[in-house]
């Protein structure tokens, strides 16, 4: 798919042009970010648009003050000096309505002679493991030349695309480096994780998780609950219930967004319930007990367990709390749904790959 008029890389090291759009691109592309900075192969430039400024302010600070970002003037890539790179890099791209800018971007970076590139941003991934949305016929479309991804090549989800395949590139996940684990005192802590999606799901499965959130902190006034909202929807904070107990603890993202970083926060915890998320996956590596919320699309998640009412809700807490829960499946989930090895070195190969 790439131009045939696309230029050799510049002896100073592949040139990447990287776009952040969506609020929730970030935690899978900055370990790439920092791998970069490490290396002399590899030059990488983030342009931030104003969406993502204005969703994650404290995080574009960051960006800006410690990685060199830019942030786009308009919601336009015409400003991206595309002449300047090798590649062009959106971690989120595809036909999807959300992701018109990231689009556009790797278009024009096409017609300027450039390798284009893309990553898997999720487990729930548009394109890749899921390719069409609930309730639409359209399956979803990634344009980019290559495309990396957690998997190993023995556990492609059967919904990828025959035509995406080729493009595939199998480098694993890229976290955070050396992570440290915070996981203090005796106090237990069970993270809750809202996911971004609560437009999927229906007012009976909102209830039912605010119900029985509320009656398991009720029923363990000695463990902490730490609710984590997702940054892009911020749901409970917005439209969920007040009142809660005591030891339920709402980390709002929109407080402060880079002290609530959902990985940071998972390394805090005892154990982690969530809706089918990357959370799972993060919390699996990050070698704690893990359950899911039950939901339709659960399959990607085979190996971990599910919460599908309050019973299993305290019976889970109560074996956390005994050091009794069985963690056996994570491993094998860990093992289909990302490849060993270190992901940032990995996907900087690939980026260099693309153009050499």
């Amino acid at each position: 798919m790439r131009s045939s008029a696309a230029r050799p890389a510049s002896s100073g090291g592949v040139r990447v042009a990287l776009l952040l759009d969506q609020p929730g691109e970030v935690e899978a592309v900055l370990p790439v970010i920092q791998r970069a900075e490490t290396r002399g192969d590899l030059v990488l430039s983030a342009f931030l648009s104003p969406a993502f400024a204005q969703g994650r302010p404290h995080m574009a600070k960051r960006l800006v003050e410690c990685h060199g970002a830019t942030v786009l003037a308009n919601a336009s890539t015409d400003d991206v000096p595309l002449a300047n790179f090798d590649v062009a890099l959106a971690p989120v791209v595809s036909n999807h309505p959300r992701h018109a800018l990231a689009q556009r971007f790797i278009r024009q970076a096409r017609v300027a002679g450039l390798a284009t590139a893309t990553m898997q941003h999720g487990l729930d991934n548009v394109g890749i493991s899921r390719s069409h949305d609930i309730g639409s016929s359209g399956a979803y479309v990634i344009e980019t030349d290559i495309v990396c991804v957690w998997f190993p090549d023995s556990h492609i989800p059967a919904q990828c695309a025959p035509a995406l395949r080729p493009r595939l590139v199998h480098t694993g996940r890229a976290f955070p480096a050396s992570p440290v684990d915070l996981q203090g005192g005796r106090e237990l802590r069970i993270g809750v994780f809202e996911n971004l999606h609560w437009n999927l799901y229906d007012d009976r499965f909102r209830k039912a998780f605010q119900s029985n959130l509320r009656q398991t902190a009720a029923a363990f006034p000695q463990v902490r609950f730490v609710v984590k909202p997702h940054p892009g929807g911020r749901w409970l904070p917005r439209f969920g219930e007040s009142g809660w107990p005591p030891n339920i603890e709402m980390f709002d993202p929109d407080d402060d967004i880079a002290r609530y970083d959902a990985f940071d926060v998972i390394s805090r915890m005892s154990a982690v319930i969530t809706t089918p998320s990357t959370i799972a996956l993060d919390a699996a590596w990050l070698n704690r007990p893990v359950v899911l919320i039950s939901t339709e699309g659960a399959d990607l998640y085979e190996g971990l367990g599910i919460l599908d009412g309050w019973e299993t809700w305290r019976t889970f807490v109560a074996e956390v709390a005994l050091g009794e829960y069985d963690t056996s499946g994570q491993a094998a989930f860990l093992a289909r749904s990302v490849r060993s090895g270190d992901g940032g070195a990995a996907i900087c190969d690939a980026l260099i790959g693309a153009v050499r």
